[in-house]
């Protein structure tokens, strides 16, 4: 079993638009984010929606400090999670 790479190196290849690195990104953060976006909507389905809209310009732009703001966030939202349980 490989090791996923960490959130730098991730970063680094979506932006050279690595077909891997884009199918990884969405699979490591859209259910979190998700998860995020259901505590503002209190509905799953336009959560989700709004996730896929916001991946699918992500990839369009290549935003990567969007991206990486997103990431920030996700880690602070775990933190939060850990501390709490």
């Amino acid at each position: 079993m490989s090791k996923a790479p960490d959130d730098s190196v991730l970063l680094t290849a979506f932006q050279s638009y690595d077909r891997g690195a884009e199918k990884e990104v969405f699979h490591r953060w859209f259910r979190p984010l998700c998860i995020y976006s259901e505590r503002i909507t209190t509905q799953l389905e336009p959560a989700e929606d709004i996730v896929a809209e916001a991946f699918i310009k992500a990839v369009a732009s290549r935003d990567e400090k969007a991206i990486e703001r997103v990431v920030a966030r996700i880690h602070a939202l775990r933190s939060a999670d850990d501390d709490a349980a």
